[in-house]
């Protein structure tokens, strides 16, 4: 599990991941409220967030990112990472919040 609030952490996690989805790889993105989050907009956030850095910092093309939200989860919120299909990692967030800022 990554923390989302550590903002070199989680550029170096989403780094790893575009180096390992390979040209023809989906990367599915899909954003779980935690316990006290009531808001379905912070889960969209998160989602905009990781999903720009992809394909803005990594070059990584719209095809290829698939957003979705699932159920909410007991505890942190989340964004669990698929690969081919496969849980590749997950990011996890403090309540109501989103990836780090930068600086």
């Amino acid at each position: 599990m990554v923390n989302g609030g550590n903002n070199e952490s989680s550029k170096a996690e989403l780094d790893l991941l575009a180096q390992a989805a390979s040209p023809d790889k989906l990367i599915i993105l899909i954003a779980r409220r935690g316990s006290r989050e009531s808001s379905r907009s912070v889960g969209r956030i998160r989602l905009k967030t990781a999903s720009w850095f992809l394909q803005n910092v990594r070059a990584v093309g719209k095809p290829r990112i698939i957003l979705a939200e699932g159920e909410g989860v007991v505890g942190e919120g989340r964004i669990e990472v698929y690969l081919d299909g496969k849980l590749f990692m997950i990011f996890v967030f403090r309540r109501n919040k989103d990836f780090a800022p930068e600086g």
